[in-house]
């Protein structure tokens, strides 16, 4: 049963990625401030839908390098995103222990990283769940077309 779903699995967040990427790069905010970093976000997230929508065609024409794109990157966004929690979660932890020095009660700061860090880390869990999804049905499909190009005479 599970090797008979991760087709649909991986066609799914493929075209998930594909429409939320491309809703992310298009519903930035215009802002004055931080606009090289908004042209950078939007350059990233029209990428990672590029990406995303290669994945869903691999997977359409039982293309495995198509779907080998697309994996290899939920990979470097797996990556990514844990580097991301890490720096975020430290940054966090620095800010709330400089306030908590000129604060006598600090437990809404404290409470504040810990709820950050358990649900990013979920989120990072349930994102390398799938990952291996699209990973496994990848080396399927490149097994399987690897298998199909053996001669009948070897």
């Amino acid at each position: 049963l599970y090797k008979n779903s991760q087709r649909p699995a991986t066609q799914t967040l493929a075209i998930l990625g594909t429409v939320l990427n491309l809703l992310a790069a298009v519903a930035r905010p215009i802002a004055d401030e931080g606009r090289g970093l908004t042209i950078f976000l939007t350059i990233f997230y029209l990428v990672a839908a590029l990406l995303c929508f290669s994945g869903f065609y691999g997977v359409q024409k039982n293309n495995f390098k198509l779907v080998k794109v697309f994996a290899v990157f939920y990979w470097s966004y797996i990556v990514l995103l844990l580097s991301s929690i890490v720096f975020e979660t430290v940054i966090l932890s620095l800010t709330v222990s400089d306030d908590c020095s000129k604060l006598d009660d600090c437990s809404d700061e404290v409470r504040t990283v810990v709820a950050f860090t358990i649900t990013a880390t979920l989120w990072w869990l349930l994102q390398l769940h799938f990952n291996l999804v699209v990973w496994s049905y990848y080396k399927q499909l490149a097994s399987q077309q690897e298998y199909q190009e053996i001669p009948d005479n070897a």
